[in-house]
């Protein structure tokens, strides 16, 4: 009665209407529906006017459909295509009214220039230092340094200045603590560098995996669309569910990706304790329905898709599972502990040693010297799980539009050399 009645209403406003140009199978929720014969339909498009504005609201970050209301019944949506090219404009609405709060920073210098801006940039600039990791301790180094600064100042306090002892009698044995010091804070800093690029190059190869089983799905199983369709569906979801485990974060689901899944396909994303094992399935599911339901192929050519996607499909859960150890196994809290404490006691002998040299300067150099050393621990904590919303950490938002806009190329394409073929 409801498409009944749309069909009839939107004609005199003036708007177009997107059909999928089948009835809808009497069956289960697409989660859980099968197959009754090789061309029944899964799934009911949603008249909607095409190139409906979508939009991410500033707080929320739901997407919504700009024609008033939601859909009245669940699991109606747009054609894929034109799913996803509105929910590519929606989360680049989104992202430019969020990059002020937590977007990346990337120093990418130009070849071939003398890079005069990038040094003034990267020297003097603030923005995405980590400092809230070295405010504690650098805040006593300081403090004691200026206390020492004050009572050892014969101008200021006289015969009362406290009577610091002789350079040369400590700096001797205070400078052999330097060497196993600085060997703790460069083995912290390179194996944090290291967690932040095997974090990269599993994200990597998530998108590169992506794109082979989006590819192969559009070129082997045109066949099947509706189990084509299901793949890239589930492929789009994926990251958006991987970045949620990581960042232990659950949004409502159907706001982000409700153009995208049905409303049941996102409840069942929202109620899985691990979204990414789901988003799996779910393609496994799509590859068995679009292998059984392949008539055109011989055995042998099918049998050897689904080897290929399947073979995909554990790259997929290798690349998260590596991402999911590098954001659960820090660094032994040993070693953390034994650098930390030999840090600030090295810090702490500081102004003593330097007072004789420098007097009054003491605070000053003290707190560059603190600020060096903390620095390189500030940033080995940022960048060793560099999964969140840290001005440093990896552009988890953006990969995810990546895979959406190489799914919708894919699939574009797909139409185009269909429509060229008939």
């Amino acid at each position: 009665l409801a498409m009944a009645s749309a069909q009839a209403v939107l004609p005199f406003c003036g708007l177009p209407m997107v059909w999928s140009g089948r009835p809808r199978a009497k069956s289960a929720s697409p989660m859980t529906s099968g197959r009754s014969s090789p061309k029944a339909p899964r799934r009911e498009q949603v008249p909607l006017p095409r190139g409906s504005p979508t939009c991410f609201g500033a707080a929320s970050g739901s997407l919504r459909a700009a024609v008033g209301e939601e859909p009245a019944q669940p699991g109606r949506e747009l054609p894929l295509a034109d799913a996803l090219d509105a929910y590519l404009k929606a989360r680049a609405e989104y992202s430019a009214s969020a990059r002020g709060h937590h977007g990346i920073i990337q120093f990418k210098p130009e070849p071939g220039s003398l890079d005069f801006g990038g040094w003034l940039h990267t020297v003097f600039s603030f923005e995405g230092r980590a400092i809230l990791h070295i405010v504690p301790p650098l805040t006593v180094v300081l403090l004691e340094a200026l206390v020492i600064a004050f009572l050892a100042d014969p101008a200021l306090l006289g015969d009362s200045a406290l009577d610091m002892p002789n350079a040369k009698e400590v700096t001797a044995g205070y400078q052999m603590l330097v060497v196993p010091v600085s060997f703790l804070l460069v083995f912290r800093l390179n194996r944090a560098a290291v967690r932040f690029y095997d974090a990269r190059a599993s994200a990597g190869k998530l998108i590169e995996i992506s794109r082979v089983m989006v590819s192969e799905a559009a070129s082997y199983w045109r066949h099947d669309p509706e189990a084509r369709d299901d793949l890239c569906r589930w492929v789009v979801a994926f990251p958006v569910a991987t970045r949620n485990y990581l960042r232990a974060d659950a949004p409502d689901a159907y706001q982000e990706m409700g153009v995208v899944l049905s409303r049941a396909e996102a409840a069942a994303l929202q109620k899985a304790q691990m979204q990414p094992l789901l988003c799996l399935d779910r393609m496994r599911k799509a590859t068995l329905a679009a292998t059984r339901s392949n008539r055109e192929d011989p055995p042998e050519t099918s049998s050897c898709v689904m080897r290929s996607v399947e073979a995909n499909i554990g790259i997929l859960t290798g690349a998260m599972g590596a991402m999911e150890r590098i954001n659960t196994t820090p660094l032994p809290f040993a070693y953390v502990a034994h650098l930390r404490t030999f840090l600030v006691l090295y810090l702490l002998g500081l102004p003593i040693v330097l007072h004789c040299s420098w007097g009054c300067a003491t605070p000053v150099v003290t707190f560059l010297i603190a600020f060096a050393m903390l620095g390189i621990e500030g940033a080995s904590v940022t960048c060793e799980r560099p999964f969140g919303l840290n001005r440093n950490h990896l552009p988890l938002d953006y990969f995810c539009q990546v895979v959406a806009k190489n799914v919708l190329q894919i699939l574009r394409q797909t139409e185009e050399a269909e429509f060229v073929n008939s």
